[in-house]
């Protein structure tokens, strides 16, 4: 019988000629300025943006000025009010957003506006968001649940089990590296 083999992959050109990160920012609505940790994905139970939530808490990251974005469809929206309610119960409300879906082109003003990259998934079989996500120089923390699990080794990225005892040191390695040093890790993830 034929067959057709279509692989995953990203919109070719993805990551060239971004906006810069204030730009995107503006674009999207976000706080300018202020570093981002990007979460684009299905907001889905089984890729943890409860997770993300908690360890960015834990880490300090809304301390030191971070916005946390969530850009992905809800397909149950009590999961998206609860991600709303934890955020404002713990007085980080205004720095939580939800975008919704988010699709070609505005996709890439997502990436161009992160300055991380985070998908605390349970599993995925590719993960289009990470490969978008190195396409667009965005250092990436993700899951060993992924096929991505070698992006430490790569100098690309940060990888830690889906758990609370861990998300919140990722997060925190993360927001401690300096500027130049994620610059690397994103040239080392596009290239």
């Amino acid at each position: 019988k034929p067959r057709l083999l279509a692989p995953n992959g990203i919109v070719p050109g993805l990551g060239d000629a971004l906006p810069e990160p204030d730009a995107a920012r503006r674009a999207l609505g976000l706080p300018i300025g202020r570093p981002v940790l990007l979460f684009l994905s299905r907001l889905d139970p089984r890729k943890n943006p409860d997770l993300l939530l908690e360890a960015a808490i834990s880490a300090g990251l809304f301390r030191l000025g971070w916005v946390l974005v969530f850009a992905g469809a809800a397909e149950d929206p009590r999961l998206a009010r609860r991600i709303l309610t934890r955020a404002a119960s713990e007085g980080v409300g205004a720095s939580v957003f939800l975008l919704g879906h988010v699709g070609w082109p505005r996709n890439r003003l997502c990436f161009a506006a992160a300055t991380v990259f985070a998908l605390p998934t349970h599993f995925e079989n590719f993960g289009n968001s990470i490969a978008e996500a190195l396409a667009c120089g965005v250092p990436v923390v993700t899951t060993p649940e992924t096929p991505w699990r070698l992006l430490p080794a790569l100098g690309a990225g940060f990888v830690g089990p889906p758990t609370l005892a861990v998300w919140p040191r990722l997060q925190q390695e993360a927001k401690t590296t300096s500027p130049a040093r994620l610059a690397a890790l994103g040239a080392a993830g596009r290239a």
